[in-house]
């Protein structure tokens, strides 16, 4: 969908962001996936609105390819989800 740019720069200026790390999904291959090639755009209109809003930032692509596997199994072994349906996107993120 659309972002709201407006309450996206009001928590990164509340947070205090210094650096945006945003996550590149690729091809196991290391070529560009859809989703890649969104996160690309998704940066750079965020790039765009930091620096219109003279709140400049650097913006950094991590690639995140097996970041939820190696999640998921870290939150097995420490018995962080009991299900294989529960979210562990706030821990790939922090492997990121």
């Amino acid at each position: 969908g659309k972002p709201n740019w407006d309450e996206l720069l009001k928590i990164i200026e509340s947070w205090q962001v210094s650096t945006i790390i945003i996550g590149l999904p690729l091809n196991m291959d290391g070529t560009a996936s859809e989703l890649g090639n969104r996160a690309k755009k998704f940066a750079r209109r965020l790039k765009h609105q930091l620096e219109e809003a003279h709140r400049p930032r650097p913006i950094i692509l991590a690639d995140e390819r097996l970041t939820s596997r190696e999640a998921k199994s870290l939150a097995w072994e420490y018995g962080l989800i009991k299900s294989d349906k529960e979210p562990i996107d706030s821990i790939a993120s922090a492997i990121m």
